[in-house]
């Protein structure tokens, strides 16, 4: 099976203030600590769904200081449709 790129776009986002700051959209197949490495902050814009994995790594990624910002229904379901869990 062939490695998945976790890298699907890079640039950079102009903020207020004439700040840039730079922006990569990862693959939610690599969420472990080594991907996240370099991240001061992930933004799920609503990640419907998440496996309980990928919640867990999350999780570890704010527990080690890195800081989330997750939008309406990130991660109320799992691969299941299962509905009624949440991230936090």
């Amino acid at each position: 099976m062939a490695a998945k790129q976790h890298i699907s776009h890079a640039g950079d986002v102009p903020c207020t203030r004439g700040r840039t700051y730079a922006l990569e959209m990862i693959n939610a197949d690599v969420l472990d600590a080594a991907h996240l490495k370099p991240f001061k902050l992930l933004i799920l814009p609503n990640i419907t769904r998440m496996s309980d994995t990928q919640c867990d790594q999350i999780r570890k990624f704010v527990e080690g200081g890195g800081s989330l910002l997750a939008t309406f229904e990130t991660s109320l379901y799992d691969g299941e449709e299962t509905r009624g869990r949440i991230l936090a």
